[in-house]
């Protein structure tokens, strides 16, 4: 399927439920620390929870949410499952959080600090 371009009216909405349900997927703050940390490299399972100081079966639901969305993949490498980002824009919602939380800091309370 090839995508729809935007017209003068805007994008088609299946464009937005399309991106809808992405966010939805990301709407937890432990999942897009999970896409930050997966920014750079795969991680397995228990390197994540090591990182986050979470469970692993916390860690896990998380993972397979995101994964059953289409947002990551795994890999097996032996008794190690790896994971990794797939979807193009997850790493485009992490970048417009370090964006936002730049001009955040920049300013407090509507003044410059």
């Amino acid at each position: 399927m090839e995508p729809k371009k935007a017209t003068r009216r805007g994008l088609p909405m299946r464009a937005f439920e399309q991106a809808a349900e992405v966010l939805k997927a990301l709407s937890h703050p432990v999942r897009l620390k999970l896409i930050e940390l997966l920014s750079h490299h795969e991680l397995t399972v228990n390197q994540l929870a090591d990182r986050l100081k979470l469970p692993q079966n916390q860690v896990s639901t998380h993972l397979n949410r995101m994964r059953a969305q289409g947002i990551l993949d795994r890999r097996r490498e032996g008794r190690e499952v790896y994971y990794r980002i797939t979807h193009p824009h997850a790493q485009s919602v992490l970048r417009a959080i370090q964006r936002y939380e730049q001009v955040h800091m920049t300013f407090e309370g509507g003044e410059a600090i």
